[in-house]
């Protein structure tokens, strides 16, 4: 095939992605396409994909989940894991995405089958996770309660949509929640937190509440009470998305392109970016957030190219 046919094929191709894609995830016909015609880009029909791939990605200006090495100006991601920036927001925003709405979207509305009407208690409401996961929920007509850490952060919470933010230094959360319910409880928790947390969670939960764990700030092994599980019927559950395969990488971002991108674009959610700082100040980001002084997202700038 000369070289002209293959620009043609390659247009053609492009073309196909921009009417369909909107439906698959952004050129996630192309990616699929690809791997069942070519997995190897062995052919003129695979290597034309391909190409119409990062030719597309280019001109989209993606936003990615990467499984690792973002420290940096550049740096490669699976095409299934791109999404294109939502309209309206910059690039620093976009930024801030990936990470956040992948995590919740997986565990709260895959995993935990979360659904309008129902009770949902995020941990860490303030941080990167949690303003996504309050907005998110409250987008989808659920219930939010929210932990923090001190006044300024749970009214944080309370503007995102929380209806009862709960210092936890101050308020125990299972009294809380539980007296904010009529005794009931809470649908589904998803914690960060994990250790001595575990034993209150199950008590915070209604019967056939589920529990999402997705990080474990006060330790990863703990003592349950399995009697308390099995009578209310409880799921404990959780994931992590680095060990995940692309394909499923993939699946998750075409759910969340179809899903959550509408309400960014239609502006009835938004990242919260606390600050942005320098790649080459890094260790202060950490410092920051270590520290627990930010709300939201701390995002790392590049030097302009």
């Amino acid at each position: 095939m000369n070289l002209f046919s293959f620009a043609m094929a390659t247009l053609a191709a492009y073309r196909i992605s921009y009417l369909i894609a909107r439906e698959e995830g952004p050129f996630g016909v192309l990616a699929w396409l690809r791997g069942k015609i070519d997995p190897d880009q062995k052919t003129w029909i695979g290597r034309g994909l391909n190409c119409t791939l990062c030719i597309s990605f280019w001109l989209a200006l993606p936003a990615a989940l990467i499984a690792g090495g973002g420290y940096a100006e550049f740096c490669a991601a699976p095409a299934a894991q791109c999404l294109p920036v939502p309209k309206g927001l910059s690039l620093v925003e976009a930024a801030a995405l990936p990470e956040t709405t992948f995590t919740v979207w997986t565990n709260l509305f895959e995993r935990a089958l979360l659904k309008a009407g129902e009770r949902l208690l995020v941990h860490g409401g303030s941080g990167g996770i949690g303003t996504a996961a309050i907005q998110l929920a409250r987008a989808f007509g659920v219930r939010v309660f929210a932990t923090a850490g001190g006044a300024d952060k749970c009214a944080y919470c309370r503007s995102l949509g929380a209806e009862r933010a709960i210092d936890y230094r101050a308020e125990d959360f299972v009294a809380v929640t539980r007296a904010a319910t009529g005794g009931e409880g809470v649908d589904v928790i998803l914690d960060m937190v994990g250790g001595d947390y575990l034993a209150r969670n199950l008590s915070a939960l209604r019967e056939d509440g589920r529990l999402v764990m997705i990080a474990f700030l006060h330790g990863a092994t703990a003592e349950i009470d399995l009697m308390r599980l099995m009578l209310k019927r409880l799921t404990l559950t959780g994931s992590t998305l680095r060990a995940r395969s692309v394909e499923e990488k993939g699946r998750i971002a075409r759910a969340v392109f179809s899903n959550i991108w509408p309400l960014f674009e239609a502006g009835r959610i938004r990242p919260v970016v606390d600050r942005t700082l320098p790649l080459e100040r890094a260790q202060e980001a950490h410092r920051v957030m270590e520290a627990g002084q930010h709300k939201g997202k701390i995002v790392l700038t590049a030097r302009p190219i």
